[in-house]
């Protein structure tokens, strides 16, 4: 008799089991999974798999800077600019952006990519942008008698 529970406890635990299994995968049909990759390492050795930036580390105010990713093989890239800027454009699918700027500070870039579904170690990099120099050029200064001097002369004159 006590055989004869414990099988069919075993058997309602079982059943139990494979309903909320069932009710689970039910519940998250249209979720999509994506795993994450956590270690560059795992992606350095995959060489189909890699997310590669050249970017510039400064740039003055005003300089148009692209940010490309064209080397990488990702399907999809997601782009994140902190602080916000109105000057910045996504082009080619994603795989290159163009970042200029009006005033001098420190923009940073959080790029990620995926591909075939799995997530890529996200690339943050820096870019600093630094105040333009202007170069001050002094005019002479003409009074009105070197004005009329030079008048006089002919216009070949070269002293």
């Amino acid at each position: 008799m006590k055989k004869s529970i414990f099988i069919t406890l075993m058997i309602l635990f079982v059943v139990v089991l494979l309903t909320a299994a069932i009710l689970a995968c039910k519940e998250q049909k249209n979720v999509i999974k994506v795993p994450i990759v956590i270690s560059d390492q795992e992606v350095d050795d995959r060489t189909e798999m890699q997310l590669i930036v050249k970017a510039p580390e400064t740039c003055v105010i005003g300089e148009m800077v692209t940010i490309d990713l064209t080397a990488s093989n990702c399907d999809i890239f997601r782009w994140k600019v902190i602080p916000e800027t109105t000057d910045f454009r996504i082009i080619m699918s994603g795989q290159e952006a163009l970042f200029t700027s009006r005033s001098p500070g420190k923009y940073i870039f959080v790029i990620a990519g995926t591909r075939d579904g799995i997530l890529m170690p996200l690339k943050v990099i820096t870019i600093i942008v630094e105040p333009s120099v202007v170069v001050v050029v002094p005019l002479p200064v003409l009074n009105t008698l070197t004005v009329k001097v030079k008048s006089w002369l002919p216009a070949t004159y070269d002293p």
